[in-house]
């Protein structure tokens, strides 16, 4: 996503940066600007105002406090949300402080000199403080606002003020301040959570040692509250989607605050939240309850609205964060896609836990684009179908997938070998020539560059005809072309992974001194066996047992097996640095080891390939020696061991870094928009939903 500064009057050294993410805003950010302007602050500061798209003429209202304000616009392409936003005004902020403050707020006299003056007075030497504005909700008189808007507010204003020092992060949200240094540190804001980025961050200050303070005489007005039970039910529902996120993130975290289910109250959100299977759904039932609200008895009214409120946010934990269907995906798309494992079987093993994602590679992403996906059942091998695969070199299931492939729009091949067969199939007649054929690829480059004629001649089918090629990395796109690729199929998507799954505190402690992780061809352990030999560097190395025969393993170097994800993701957890020594391959090779490890909050060695370098920056986001360097390898290893500030600060760059654009959520957003453009252009999609 494209940010640029149109306009920047920048402050010398500024002491507070106060950022204020926008999106069609243009009616409520004269109110907050205006109180902005009457702040008198005792030290320079700098306004950042992010317009996350310009859909109002924003930009026009905030270019007229040019002259009274300290101003720096951010503009975005736009789209990606408030979080995302976010991360980039706090990455331009130059402040010491950094200050959120929303545009539906409205600060009094004096507010940042408050915010500042709680900063100036720590003691030398103690932790870096957090200090959260609560907002005090305004509404209109209605039904709604007597009944449950203002009792609600009253009753979290008191909630907060009463919450132990460990749980204020829970608070984190519209307006707070922390030292940029404390906020860098932690890895930022993450640009993938939907819902919830706040008290997302502010968890991840506290574990970090930030102290959280709540001051009352930093209350901030607040003019854009639920205005009625339709807008707050429907809130509540994505509120509640985004807990599966949260408790991804961070297990625990969202558990302890709910009931047991047991009390007739709790059995009636219950029931409520079963009708609830939708946040169009939800919305509708918001709705009603307005129309309903001055017919009920007065003191009947504020339950009734908490009734649907908590059984909406219950629904929304049930239905997940793709119960919601993003805007402008009006008609429906079926796609046929064929891969490794079935569909309903990647979810039962996500259901049991053994899957980060739900569906391969997180593609369920697609359903929030209005993307149906569908696959027709895998039948027993037999003796004959066996051979032939064996034979051939075929994979026979497309065949099987005929009747979903008539159903489809398209199909996609999830890695080219699934491809094969329909490439062939589109020679005849049937739903593979009808259909177009979308093929996501991996290894097709490096079969073209280095493979043997059988290899190059089942790659060039593929390109031929597959209507769009999917590859990891822009390094590809010139083999491709030099193989009779059409510049118009070619997609390069940023591989993304489960961050919301791999996850971890920057900060926290970590007993693993180093990790090297993977199973496939592309990796070069006898490098990483030069660079540790001899040496007191001690590392633990998951692979396959069958693959760590084949190497003769030093002492320091320990084998293990590989693990299931959630045992993985534990042990990414506990370790400083992961090490992703590999080949010079077309693709990017040990790619999904370096970004999990990353997401976890490990700094990463990952060898300096031409694929790699659209996914990490030498110095900046990993330590990259060169293809083979076991001496360049074992300074790296060094440097990060010796050097504690280096490797955190490395590894909190890195996890910002792959949340912002690596998440498997950017990957098919980008793949569905392809989809999409060539299915509406082909006029193949089904009438509107």
């Amino acid at each position: 996503m494209n940010t640029h500064a149109t306009y920047d009057r920048r402050v010398p050294d500024p002491a507070l940066s106060v950022v204020v993410p926008t999106r069609g805003g243009a009616t409520r950010l004269p109110v907050l600007l205006d109180a902005l302007a009457a702040q008198r602050v005792g030290e320079p500061w700098e306004l950042l105002v992010v317009l996350d798209g310009d859909v109002d003429g924003s930009r026009v209202v905030v270019e007229a406090y040019t002259e009274r304000l300290p101003i720096r616009i951010l503009e975005r392409d736009g789209g990606d949300g408030v979080s995302a936003a976010l991360a980039a005004g706090y990455a331009a902020a130059r402040g010491e402080i950094v200050l959120r403050c929303d545009d539906d707020l409205t600060p009094v006299p004096g507010f940042l000199a408050g915010h500042l003056a709680r900063h100036r007075s720590r003691p030398a030497g103690a932790p870096p403080l957090g200090v959260v504005s609560l907002t005090r909700d305004v509404f209109r008189d209605t039904p709604y606002a007597t009944a449950y808007g203002r009792p609600a507010n009253e009753r979290l204003i008191a909630q907060a003020y009463a919450r132990q020092p460990e749980e204020r992060w829970r608070h984190w949200a519209a307006c707070n301040s922390v030292p940029r240094e404390a906020y860098e540190a932690v890895g930022g804001f993450d640009p993938t959570m939907t819902y919830r980025e706040d008290s997302e961050l502010g968890l991840r200050l506290a574990r970090f040692g930030v102290e959280i303070v709540i001051d009352p005489e930093l209350e901030i007005e607040h003019r854009g509250p639920a205005a009625d039970a339709e807008s707050r039910v429907a809130r509540a529902f994505t509120s509640g989607s985004s807990e599966q996120a949260l408790d991804h993130r961070h297990p625990g975290a969202v558990d302890d605050l709910r009931s047991d289910g047991r009390s007739p109250w709790d059995r009636a959100v219950f029931l409520l939240a079963g009708r609830m299977t939708s946040h169009a759904v939800a919305r509708d039932w918001g709705r009603r309850l307005d129309r309903l609200l001055p017919r009920i008895p007065r003191a009947a009214r504020g339950k009734a609205v908490a009734l649907a409120v908590e059984a909406a946010a219950a629904a929304g934990r049930r239905c997940g964060t793709t119960a919601w269907v993003r805007d402008g995906a009006d008609q429906l798309i079926t796609l046929n896609v064929i891969y490794d494992m079935t569909l309903a079987q990647h979810e039962s093993e996500y259901a049991e836990g053994i899957r980060p994602t739900r569906l391969p590679y997180g593609m369920e992403r697609l359903e929030t684009h209005k993307i149906s996906l569908i696959e027709s059942p895998r039948y027993p091998p037999t003796k004959v179908t066996t051979v032939i695969e064996h034979r051939t070199g075929v994979r026979l299931q497309p065949l099987r997938a005929w009747h979903a492939a008539q159903r489809a729009d398209a199909t996609v091949a999830v890695w080219e070998h699934w491809a094969e067969l329909p490439a062939l199939l589109r020679r005849v007649p049937g739903p593979y020539r009808a259909k177009p054929l979308f093929t996501l690829v991996c290894w097709a480059a490096e079969d073209l560059r280095s493979g043997d004629a059988r290899s190059r001649a089942r790659a060039r089918r593929v390109i031929e005809a597959s209507d769009l090629i999917l590859f990891l990395s822009s390094n590809q796109r010139e083999v491709f072309l030099a193989n009779g690729a059409r510049p118009e199929q070619l997609v390069c998507l940023p591989f993304g992974v489960a961050t919301d799954f791999f996850s971890g505190d920057v900060g926290s402690h970590r007993d693993i001194e180093f990790l090297a992780v993977g199973v496939d061809r592309g990796r070069d352990y006898p490098t990483l066996i030069r660079a540790v030999e001899g040496t007191d560097l001690k590392v633990k190395l998951l692979t396959t047992p069958a693959r760590a025969q084949t190497l003769a393993l030093p002492s320091n170097i320990e084998p293990g097996g590989v693990l299931p994800p959630d045992a993985y993701r534990d042990l990414l957890r506990r370790t400083q640095v992961v090490i992703v020594p590999t080949h010079d391959y077309a693709y990017p090779t040990g790619q999904t080891v370096a970004l999990n490890a990353a997401a976890s909050g490990c700094a990463v060695i990952v060898s300096d390939t031409a694929a790699m370098a659209d996914y990490f920056s030498a110095e900046t986001t990993a330590l990259m020696p060169a293809v083979g360097d076991a001496g360049g390898l074992r300074s790296a290893m060094v440097r990060l061991r010796d050097d504690s500030r280096l490797r955190l600060a490395m590894a909190a760059r890195g996890q910002q870094h792959v949340r912002q654009g690596h998440h498997s959520y950017v990957m098919w957003d980008q793949a569905a928009d392809r989809f999409r453009s060539v299915l509406t252009t082909q006029h193949l999609t089904h009438p509107k939903a």
